[in-house]
């Protein structure tokens, strides 16, 4: 009999019964989803709700702020008005004046200096400290940039004596004529006509001469107006001739050969030098015993014999570089010769190996189109295709100076040391320039350097009483003595001298009695402690008060601090510097601080909120091989028109205290506009001003 297992109809119902589960769960899962769509609906619908009643609500307060700022425009005679409107004015008017000063820091002072101008324009009339410091500001920074000083423009082409004096130029159709560089007057002789200038011999005297097609040259006698030597015929493409140093000789190359020609009887000092692989220049070394030609990117020394030096070892050497088409200038005394060309970078080599020296990159990354060697050998200038010129430092082979740019260029310019120093001679094609480089407030003739610092006591008159202090450079006094006259007490000042006021009225003492330390200022007159002490770190090694005793200034490492006597509070938050402070001074008025530091730099500031005043200036030693030395001196005359500043070895030169520029906002403008070239468009862009509207601005200031 079967025995039977299980119920039979147990298996049919539980998959009858599986639909109806699948289709609960879809539903659940459809009704989660339903939920969850609709509160983000609702989510979305309240978080637009809120965004709106937010935007509604900052739309009714910035029609709050613009019914208040009309209503102060509109109440400009009343107090309220007044203050809301300069508030908004001084604003603009300091954001102006970083701008610019930030532009002229970074080697833009022209652009800079105009911004300085507009933010005098935006100043509050009552606002005379921030006037003050603009005016002040637009006087300093011409200083720190090369200012166009005349020019004169030729109807052909021109070259410059090598004294810089004289510059030679050709009329189209006439002459060729001299013109003075000091004041663009014609003066000498008149040399052939159809003819252009092509060099001049190093002492000025001879003027070669040629045609136009490069067939003929002669050498001219400039003053005198008469040949110095027969007409000398030439191939085709001679273009590159120069002078020997006496003038006696003329070397010319051009595709694979170079001549030495006599100026006296036009004949040749030896057969040609051939074999050269197209030139491109030739010059003769300063001993005038040597000419140097370049071609493809290769330099080599010729005799005066015309063929390739022997016994030298650099009768044929490579100038360790594959730039071509090199030109070559030499330093006056024959030390270094500098080549260029085809390319943005130069260097220097040791003529005596050929050696490369240094090698100069500009900023501008263009094709160099001239350089030029201070008489000194100690400046480079060089000028691109765009007209950017910059100075060089050949010692370091650093930056002088930012560069700057000429705003007429056409062809090739050309740069040139002026008869002083501080100029440079620019010829454009048919265009001479002189610039004044920048000489960063100098006036007066340099003076002898500080070769020691001084100890031997030094002598401070005030009022009634007269005192002797010990080497306040040292800063490790704590006494002072009255002098014999004055009857010879001797007074404790209970702490460390940090400096004095500019008329020794006032003692600067870091008083360290008390912790933590504290600055006291102490009068020459009664020895006691005036004003309120300044809150001060062991780290304070200098210090300065202005004569009035109004306000102090503390160097504590590189932080230079500010402070209000009247209140013992910091006028301001300290200023960092690039270096330990080692000096200051304040200037007799007490409206300037000068600051000085280890790295050598020196700056003017603002006393009343350390806003810096014009640029800064770098103390080199005075040497051979110029390097920055510590300040440790610094000082204002007694009429306080000019500061000095020393290091140990450094040179030294009377400087001018920048005054407040005198004027209405729109003169100054103008006088910035002639300085510059520069002028706003009608977009408020600074642009470069046309040649002609420039020289006639220039005139007629």
């Amino acid at each position: 009999m079967a025995q039977v297992v299980g119920n039979p109809g147990s298996g049919d119902s539980r998959r009858r019964a599986w639909p109806w589960v699948l289709a609960i769960i879809f539903a659940a899962a459809f009704f989660a989803a339903t939920v969850a769509w609709v509160r983000a609906v609702l989510a979305r619908q309240d978080l637009a709700g809120r965004l709106a009643i937010e935007g509604a609500r900052l739309k009714r307060e910035a029609e709050a702020l613009r019914l208040e700022r009309d209503a102060a425009e509109a109440a400009q005679g009343t107090t309220e008005g007044r203050l809301a409107r300069d508030g908004f004015r001084s604003v603009a008017a300091r954001q102006a004046l970083e701008r610019g000063r930030a532009l002229a820091e970074s080697g833009r002072v022209g652009e800079g200096l105009f911004w300085m101008a507009r933010a005098l324009e935006y100043s509050p009339p009552d606002d005379e400290n921030l006037r003050r410091i603009i005016r002040m500001n637009l006087d300093a920074w011409p200083s720190w940039m090369a200012r166009l000083e005349d020019d004169r423009s030729f109807q052909g082409d021109a070259r410059l004596s090598p004294d810089a004096q004289v510059v030679a130029a050709s009329e189209k159709g006439g002459p060729v004529r001299s013109f003075r560089v000091s004041d663009w007057q014609t003066f000498g002789p008149d040399l052939p006509t159809g003819t252009y200038p092509v060099a001049f011999s190093a002492d000025g005297r001879h003027l070669l001469v040629g045609t136009r097609d490069g067939s003929r040259v002669q050498a001219w006698d400039t003053a005198a107006g008469t040949p110095a030597g027969p007409s000398i015929d030439l191939p085709e493409k001679w273009g590159f001739r120069s002078f020997s140093p006496d003038g006696s000789l003329i070397a010319a190359a051009s595709d694979g050969e170079m001549r030495v020609i006599r100026v006296a009887d036009g004949g040749d000092v030896g057969p040609p030098t051939t074999g050269l692989d197209a030139p491109v220049f030739v010059a003769f070394a300063p001993d005038g015993r040597r000419a140097v030609v370049t071609h493809r990117g290769e330099g080599r020394w010729i005799t005066l014999t015309g063929k390739p030096s022997t016994g030298h070892p650099s009768d044929v050497t490579a100038l360790k570089t594959t730039l071509p088409n090199r030109r070559v200038v030499f330093e006056p005394a024959g030390r270094y010769f500098a080549a260029w060309g085809g390319h943005w970078v130069f260097s220097t080599y040791d003529p005596h190996d050929m050696r490369l020296l240094r090698s100069y990159k500009p900023r501008s990354r263009v094709e160099l189109t001239g350089l030029a060697v201070s008489r000194d050998g100690r400046r480079i200038a060089s000028i691109d295709i765009d007209g950017w010129v910059q100075l060089w430092d050949e010692s370091t082979g650093e930056e002088e100076s930012p560069p700057f740019r000429v705003p007429r260029k056409t062809g090739s310019p050309q740069v040139y040391f002026g008869p002083d120093e501080r100029e440079l001679v620019i010829l454009n094609e048919n265009v001479a320039e002189r610039w004044l480089l920048a000489d960063r407030l100098a006036e007066g003739p340099p003076l002898p350097p500080m070769d020691r610092i001084d100890e031997t006591p030094p002598i401070i008159e005030s009022g009634d009483a007269t005192w002797e202090a010990r080497s306040l450079d040292r800063g490790s006094v704590s006494t002072v003595r009255l002098s014999p006259a004055a009857g010879g007490a001797k007074i404790e000042l209970g702490g460390r001298i940090l400096g004095t006021s500019g008329d020794g009225s006032l003692l600067m003492v870091l008083d360290r009695s008390q912790k933590p330390p504290v600055v006291r200022v102490h009068c020459f007159a009664g020895g006691v402690a005036v004003g309120l002490p300044l809150p001060h770190g062991n780290g304070c090694q200098r210090a300065a008060v202005s004569n009035d005793g109004a306000r102090a200034a503390t160097g504590e490492g590189r932080l230079l601090r500010l402070w209000d006597l009247g209140s013992g509070r910091a006028a301001r938050p300290a200023i960092r510097k690039e270096a330990p402070i080692s000096a200051m001074a304040y200037s007799p008025d007490g409206n300037l601080l000068i600051v000085g530091d280890d790295s050598g730099e020196v700056r003017l500031h603002d006393a009343s909120d350390g806003t810096p005043v014009g640029g800064p200036i770098r103390l080199v030693a005075v040497g051979d091989f110029p390097f920055p030395v510590a300040v440790r001196r610094v000082a204002f005359d007694p009429d306080g028109r000019t500061f000095d500043a020393a290091g140990l070895g450094s040179g030294r030169r009377k400087r001018r205290t920048p005054r407040p520029m005198e004027g209405n906002a729109a003169a100054i403008l103008r006088r910035v506009s002639a300085l510059t070239g520069l002028e706003f468009d009608a977009a408020d862009q600074i642009v470069q001003m046309d040649a002609e509207r420039w020289r006639e601005l220039r005139r007629s200031r």
